[in-house]
């Protein structure tokens, strides 16, 4: 049986342009701002069904942005 350790699941989200409302133009950013937001973190699953839950809500939870997922596999007998 596998189980599904540490996980960590995470929205990656970049601004590349800023809205200034006085002059109603957008403007460019030299850097893009880039922010994460933590949806999953130092969870435990013990079957897919479980890691596939978590999956669905961090992408419900991103409003469309990439999930990066990262986690440990152990295999028990």
């Amino acid at each position: 049986m596998l189980h599904y350790n540490n996980i960590l699941m995470r929205t990656k989200s970049v601004r590349t342009h800023e809205w200034n409302a006085k002059k109603r133009i957008s403007k460019e950013l030299k850097e893009p701002v880039v922010t994460y937001n933590v949806s999953v973190s130092n969870t435990d699953a013990y079957d897919l069904g479980e890691l596939y839950d978590m999956l669905r809500y961090a992408h419900e939870r991103g409003c469309g942005e990439p999930v990066h997922v990262q986690f440990t596999i152990e295999r028990s007998y």
